[in-house]
């Protein structure tokens, strides 16, 4: 190829670009297309010349790569080059062109040292002079090339750059002066504000002597201190740049090593709450509610600590020297004993051997030498003998001693010989009665395998947590273990042994004080007796006996205060109550008129008086320390009392509220968060507590319809519905059981008729009388609102004012056009409250009645978790009702409601049979421990009488016999009344 180039003669065109890179592309064909007179063979010979492919063994280290057809040459691809060839097109799809690439497709090209360029995705479709930072590289940092050209610029440039410069900070100092400058301030300097004069001449008529006037005319300052005249909007700031994503590391299952590394560590708390969270031991102790209760401490029980420690010392001083004594007195007896048989011994051989003694000696002066000097020949042997047991006896001492330092010796030998396991086993062997506290002190610990065994055992239990640790929430008793637990209380009067036999003194002990009370004198070294004891005793306790034993106190009365005397009057019935209660009550006026004024009848059972019978378990959670409605126990159980609400009223989906106050106070909250001024509402009427409701609704500016019937009767569902299409109503209103009357609405059938008749009409149901025990499904049959009190059917004293709202009655108070005409009883107020606690939050509005709400606790625990269902126990209050109405009505006394179907199962309402009055019926009642309610409606109050039988005295009635009773009375008063069965 070289020589064929050589041999062509030199083209007389324009010479071809050189390089593919060259920038006068567009020049050059241009020009290559103007002359037509060009050599093509030369030119192609030139152009092989120029474009030939480097030698072989080049091509890849220059980083030469064939592209067009030319860089073939006459056709044969270069192997030694990894890329797609096309060598004369061959091999190439249809469509593509000839030189290039196609589409977006680009081919692999190298850089110098040979790394595959991959930046041209970028670089290929870019502006000439476009700067791309597309490899690490030109992130790092480079040294200044020398052969750069850093020459210094000229004087012509240097000042054409300095005019540049000084014109634009002239054009930003002048904007900066122009806007610090008064607006109001007229510039000399302005045209646009120079002052313009103008020649006026005036018209003639005007006469005046002027002629011609110079008048001045500038623009009118503006005054800085003028309010502006437009308001200026604030644009808002647009959205910032979206925050850097946060990367999450994946989910995964915890490890069995991280699961040991979180593991707590039981000195912290092993007790678990009852959602499985472990309590620590500090938090547990701060939630528990002692640190909430006021302790206050007498001074006195200072003083009886102090007395008590004192005579505990006194008397370990006089059992420890009572033992030592004893035991003096012991070794001594026994020591006389054995002097008297060695003498009798002595005597024994002398007479035999036919020798006799001198003399005689006292046995208790007489030593060992002097009992056996007889077998001696001279005074000299007997002496000499008994030197040699006095040396016989202090070789035995010292060689006792011997033995006792050698076995320390080798005992301590065998302990330095041991491992650190092996002496650890031993210690712990030895101190195994120390407790953990005493072995860190001691430096006896060694860590083990055990997490247990490192902590002391009296800070926490490991058997059942806070119920053997502590006492009962209703128990304050600080002593909860026996003072002898585990051992008698005799043993205090058998003190350990302090020192071996062969020691005849004890450290601490003044051993002559006992021996001189031994040998018959006192204490402090004089003569006496030996009843006297070690110290002066207490007062009064002069000319007593020595004792021997343990103290002894007279036993105490059980029942300190009659608490039990107390109850056992409350249990005996009427016959403790009959002679008080006929003082009490002076005449049969007061009766009926005690009668009368009660509006909510119940079953009275000596000798305890109120709407009905309670539960001794509600009673005796009322009976409890002052509790703050912030207290933990407090909050737990008046959540609780929410969520068994719904339970009880069948409204899963409904929002309890409970508020000091009666069952009255449902109405207001009824009327004032539901009824606006101008809203229809219609009452169903049944008695006394129908004609109060629609008063209440009223004074709220509602505007009252009453549906209404005879006295003992209900309306029919015809007459709701027909009220129901004349208007459109806001708000229908039932009461389920009216005590008035003993009336039971059928409140299921008027649901299904508002439904279909007015879907938009909001369902309000008073259930004073009959929540507890009565059938009231709340969420399946639509009621939007349930009133009740807590003193019926719930079996709670009086004060508490108990409903569930609906959703869409929320909706309605929460949305109304005007706010609500109360504070009290808002539900905007109460809605946050209710939450809260049944989150097992503390909030406040208004104190609730903290011991009233703990006796609701037990009363829905009660009714919800007892073996008796709900089902079951509205079964036994029909039983109940009918065995009262049945047995009235065999008796001949007719009841107030006229059909059965619609007498409430509660409460029976009774006629007076003929001749029999309540002024004269009621106090016999009275006086036979029945208290009975006379009649509430203001036509017929006179005519009627009623009893109430719900709650324990329906479900617990074969225990108390509250049915019994109060029958026996009427019956028995009936009789006295004249009546004929």
């Amino acid at each position: 190829m070289t020589t064929l180039s050589r041999s062509l003669p030199k083209p007389r065109g324009p010479a071809v670009k050189t390089s593919k890179w060259d920038d006068s592309d567009e020049e050059t064909d241009t020009k290559a297309k103007g002359n037509a007179n060009v050599n093509v063979a030369a030119a192609l010979s030139q152009q092989i010349a120029v474009r030939g492919a480097p030698p072989y063994g080049l091509r890849r280290s220059s980083g030469w790569t064939p592209r067009s057809t030319l860089d073939f040459g006459d056709g044969g691809a270069f192997p030694e080059i990894h890329i797609s060839q096309y060598p004369l097109d061959m091999g190439r799809k249809n469509g593509q062109a000839g030189g290039g690439s196609s589409g977006a497709t680009l081919a692999l090209q190298t850089d110098a040292d040979g790394t595959l360029r991959y930046d041209m995705v970028l670089t290929h479709a870019a502006r000439d002079g476009k700067i791309i930072h597309s490899t690490i590289k030109s992130l790092k940092d480079s040294d200044i090339d020398p052969d750069a050209d850093r020459a210094k610029p000229s004087q012509e440039e240097i000042d054409k750059i300095t005019e540049k410069t000084k014109a634009a900070l002239e054009k930003l100092t002048e904007s900066r002066i122009q806007a610090n400058q008064p607006k109001g301030v007229v510039s000399s300097t302005s045209a646009a504000n120079a002052p313009q004069f103008v020649r006026y001449t005036p018209s003639s008529s005007s006469g005046s002597s002027v002629d011609t006037r110079i008048i001045r005319m500038v623009e009118a300052p503006i005054d800085p201190m003028e309010p502006p005249k437009f308001k200026h909007k604030k644009v808002p700031r647009a959205p910032p740049s979206p925050p850097a994503p946060v990367l999450h590391s994946p989910p995964r299952k915890v490890t069995a090593e991280e699961q040991k590394n979180w593991v707590i560590p039981p000195c912290i708390s092993n007790w678990k709450n009852a959602k499985g969270y472990t309590i620590p031991l500090d938090k547990r102790l701060a939630a528990d509610g002692r640190g909430i209760q006021d302790v206050q401490i007498n001074d006195n029980f200072a003083k009886l600590g102090e007395a008590l420690a004192i005579a505990d010392r006194h008397a370990r001083e006089e059992v420890k020297l009572r033992a030592e004594m004893q035991a003096k007195l012991a070794a001594k007896q026994k020591k006389e004993k054995e002097d008297k048989l060695r003498m009798l011994a002595q005597k024994a051989r002398e007479e035999r051997a036919g020798i006799t003694t001198s003399s005689s000696v006292p046995v208790g002066q007489q030593g060992l030498g002097a009992a056996v000097g007889a077998y001696g020949d001279s005074d000299d042997e007997s002496a000499s003998e008994s030197d040699e047991e006095v040396d016989k006896d202090k070789v035995r001492e010292r060689e006792e001693i011997r033995k006792e330092r050698m076995r320390q010796r080798e005992r301590e030998m065998r302990m330095s010989h041991m491992g650190a396991d092996a002496k650890a086993k031993v210690l712990s062997k030895l101190n195994s009665d120390r407790d953990i506290s005493e072995k860190i002190a001691l430096g006896l610990t060694q860590p083990t395998t055990s997490k247990e065994s490192q902590f002391d055992q009296r800070l926490f239990n490991q058997s059942s947590g806070m119920s053997s640790g502590f006492a009962g929430e209703d128990s304050y008793s600080v002593y909860d273990k026996p003072l002898f637990a585990g051992s008698s209380s005799a043993a205090i009067y058998r003190p350990k042994k302090a020192v071996d036999d062969h020691q005849d003194s004890i450290p601490g002990v003044r051993t002559d004080r006992i021996e001189r009370i031994v040998d018959g004198g006192n204490a402090e070294g004089g003569s006496g007796s030996m009843t006297r004891g070690p110290h002066k005793g207490f007062k009064g306790t002069e000319g007593g006996g020595s004792r021997d034993g343990p103290v002894q106190f007279e036993r105490e009365e059980d029942d300190v205060f009659g608490i039990e005397d107390f109850m056992s009057t409350a249990k005996r019935g009427r016959e403790d109550r009959e002679d008080s209660d006929s003082k009490r009550r002076k005449s049969a006026h007061d009766i009926t008129e005690l009668a009368f004024q009660s509006n909510r009848p119940g079953i009275q059972s000596p000798p305890y008086a109120g709407p009905v019978e309670f539960d001794s378990e509600v009673l005796s959670a009322m009976a409890t320390p002052a509790t703050g409605h912030v207290d933990p126990t407090f909050i737990a159980k008046f959540g609780s009392s929410l969520e068994m609400l719904r339970s009880v009223f069948y409204a899963p989906t409904g929002q309890p509220f409970v508020i000091a106050g009666s069952g009255t106070l449902t109405w207001d909250a009824t009327a004032a968060n539901l009824v606006e001024p101008g809203d229809n509402v219609l009452v169903v009427n049944t008695g006394v507590f129908g004609d109060w409701f629609a008063e209440c609704i009223g004074v709220y500016g509602g505007a009252v319809d009453s549906v209404g019937a005879a006295f003992g009767d209900r309306p029919t569902l015809a007459q709701i519905e027909t009220a129901l299409k004349a208007k459109k109503y806001k708000l229908i209103t039932v009461t389920h059981v009216d005590t008035s009357s003993g009336v039971l609405n059928n409140i299921d059938e008027i649901c299904a008729l508002v439904k279909r008749v007015s879907p938009e009409t909001l369902i309000a149901l008073d259930g004073v009388c009959s929540v507890g025990a009565e059938v009231i499904k709340q969420d399946e049959w639509g009621i939007d609102v349930v009133m009740t009190g807590s003193q019926k059917a719930l079996g709670v004293p009086p004060g508490l004012a108990v409903m569930v709202v609906s959703k869409r009655a929320l909706d309605v108070a929460l949305n109304r056009k005007s706010a609500p005409s109360t504070y009290f009883a808002s539900f905007k107020k109460w809605l946050p409250i209710m939450q809260k606690y049944e989150a097992r939050q503390p909030s406040y509005f208004a104190t609730p009645p903290v011991q009233l709400i703990l006796a609701l606790h037990v009363a829905l625990t009660q009714l919800v978790a007892a073996q008796t269902t709900l089902e079951a126990r509205f079964s036994e209050h029909r039983a109940a009702s009918k065995r009262v109405k049945d047995t009235l009505e065999s008796w001949g006394l007719k009841i107030v409601p006229v059909r059965r179907e619609c007498a409430a199962n509660t409460l029976t309402a009774v006629y007076y049979p003929q001749g029999v009055t309540g002024a004269e019926f009621l106090p016999k009642v009275a006086a036979k421990g029945v208290l009975l309610a006379g009649g509430l409606h203001p036509e017929h109050a006179a005519k009627y009488f009623r009893v109430g039988h719900m709650n324990v005295s329906v479900m617990h009635g074969a225990l108390n016999g509250h049915l019994d009773s109060t029958l026996n009375a009427i019956k028995a008063a009936l009789q006295e009344c004249g009546h004929k069965f």
